[in-house]
């Protein structure tokens, strides 16, 4: 078994679904530790997370955050598990930010 650790850094794009971890080729697994947001934004902003399993969202978790604030809905203690070629984390935001999108990072492992 190979166990690769790789991460994605970027910010969400409004009510766009933004791709935070993608899905895992043929045969491999993602083994999702740990996903952080953080509000740049100079107002409050709500955040979705969701499991997009062939087209259909699976709600992870929602939050609203202030300005400067930080979320992690994902972490090391939980986690989350991609097995299938068609599942990916994808985040969203209630509308469009005031001025600056919010940032993420994500960490995960490619399992083979």
């Amino acid at each position: 078994m190979a166990f690769s650790e790789a991460g994605n850094e970027g910010s969400l794009n409004g009510a766009t679904e933004v791709d935070i971890v993608p899905a895992p080729a043929s045969s491999h697994r993602m083994a999702v530790s740990c996903v952080t947001f953080y509000n740049i934004d100079t107002a409050a902003v709500t955040i979705t997370i969701v499991k997009d399993k062939n087209g259909t969202n699976y709600a992870i978790a929602k939050q609203t955050l202030q300005v400067g604030d930080t979320w992690q809905p994902i972490a090391a203690d939980g986690g989350q598990i991609l097995d299938a070629t068609d599942e990916k984390i994808q985040a969203f935001m209630s509308g469009a930010a005031a001025t600056t999108n919010p940032t993420f990072t994500a960490a995960y492992a490619d399992i083979s």
